[in-house]
């Protein structure tokens, strides 16, 4: 049986997504990624996804019996489809509202001419595309972007650096601090002092109602200040940190 993580071995993304500060998350996460995958897969040959056909069909049966019709079951939970007839049947996966969608779900690769160029996971966040294979996919992508709370953030930013306490390491869409991984959907501003190598974080709060308060208060905070050793990786990170936090504004402008 093939898993749905092998496809993530065949990309080797240059791209990552970030998303911003969300209204509402649930139906602004789906209209940004929906939004960009319909304008990549107008560049891909097929897609391959990853279904739990069983739980999806609990209370979708019709939209899981479009699949069985324009895709091929390849292997257990496994399903492909040639672009751009099988659109319609993963357009219905891809606009239901509920917990399926994210979890039922389990995982979308496209593919041009059997090459991965896209590889997206609901329930984690992840959407990765390689500009390698599909240039115009990524200018499409971004096209999309404009005024919405998102953007592509190329993987050539990541970086490693320890300032002697901890081990810091830039992945987009996360910074990580040792074991502890932080997504920059959070990071609001950047204040930078190159005199001392340092920046300076503010991050929005995901805090609101009694629940989301506590949750907030027994789990670890995000860094509000990095103290990087050497110029190149601090003007590296400092310039990812920069451009993410200027594209954010460009959509609330």
């Amino acid at each position: 049986m093939r898993t749905m993580n092998e496809a993530a071995t065949d990309i080797d993304p240059t791209h990552a997504l970030v998303l911003g500060d969300l209204e509402d998350s649930t139906r602004d996460e789906l209209e940004c990624v929906n939004a960009a995958l319909r304008a990549a897969l107008q560049h891909g040959t097929t897609v391959e996804i990853a279904l739990d056909a069983e739980q999806f069909a609990e209370d979708y049966p019709a939209r899981v019996a479009d699949v069985d019709t324009e895709f091929e079951r390849v292997d257990e939970g496994i399903y492909r489809g040639s672009l751009p007839q099988c659109t319609d049947a993963l357009e219905g996966l891809l606009t239901v509202g509920t917990w399926h969608r994210f979890v039922a779900l389990e995982s979308v690769a496209v593919r041009r001419d059997g090459e991965v160029f896209l590889w997206y996971v609901p329930d984690h966040r992840t959407f990765e595309l390689d500009a390698n294979l599909a240039a115009e996919a990524l200018d499409d992508v971004r096209e999309v972007f404009e005024g919405r709370p998102a953007a592509l953030v190329s993987t050539d930013a990541a970086a490693q650096w320890n300032d002697g306490d901890h081990y810091y390491s830039l992945e987009p869409p996360s910074l990580c601090v040792d074991d502890r991984c932080f997504g920059l959907s959070r990071l609001a501003g950047v204040d930078v002092d190159p005199q001392n190598r340092r920046l300076s974080l503010s991050w929005q709060s995901d805090s609101s109602g009694v629940v989301s308060r506590f949750v907030t208060r027994i789990t670890p905070s995000p860094p509000t200040t990095l103290s990087i050793p050497d110029d190149e990786t601090f003007e590296r990170v400092a310039g990812t940190l920069e451009q993410l936090t200027a594209d954010r504004r460009s959509t609330e402008d």
